[in-house]
């Protein structure tokens, strides 16, 4: 994957890369916790070994959070293939109503994870007895992450 498209001069355009590097080791990590998780459930089902059924819910939380980061990073170098043949090849006034689409669904998403990390952030999860903000954080960082996405792609159409 290519890191976003900004002037490589810029300490923005470092941060961006930065953040999107960051995000892609956050990935690949994910995918190895989950990775393994499954491994330790599949063998501790198999031969009958008891103390692993934790696995089955740290697999369910990695599969959330590389589905969160993998869209994420998707939007960032524009691979996002349920929009990508609509709007590649468009004007600017569809990309300005792209990016306001991503806008509004972004600011839904991060006003329902807020409110749900809220009521239920800090209550455990049934299995790891871990703070339920591990699964219900991913809301709030897909709509944040997508809300910055959405705000770059307007202000370089707008300038």
């Amino acid at each position: 994957m290519s890191a976003p498209t900004t002037p490589a001069g810029t300490g923005l355009a470092r941060f961006g890369r930065a953040v999107h590097l960051g995000l892609n080791w956050a990935g690949m990590l994910a995918l190895l916790v989950l990775l393994v998780s499954t491994g330790l459930g599949v063998i501790g089902r198999y031969f009958h070994i008891q103390g692993v059924t934790w696995s089955f819910e740290m697999l369910s939380i990695m599969f959330l959070w590389v589905i969160a980061v993998g869209t994420v990073l998707a939007e960032v170098v524009g691979e996002n293939v349920s929009v990508d043949g609509t709007s590649s090849d468009r004007g600017p006034v569809f990309r300005t109503y792209h990016a306001l689409v991503l806008l509004l669904v972004s600011a839904a998403l991060a006003r329902s994870g807020y409110a749900m990390l809220g009521r239920t952030g800090f209550m455990p999860t049934p299995v790891m007895r871990i703070p339920s903000w591990t699964m219900q954080g991913i809301v709030l960082f897909m709509g944040v992450g997508l809300g910055i996405i959405a705000l770059l792609r307007l202000f370089r159409i707008l300038r």
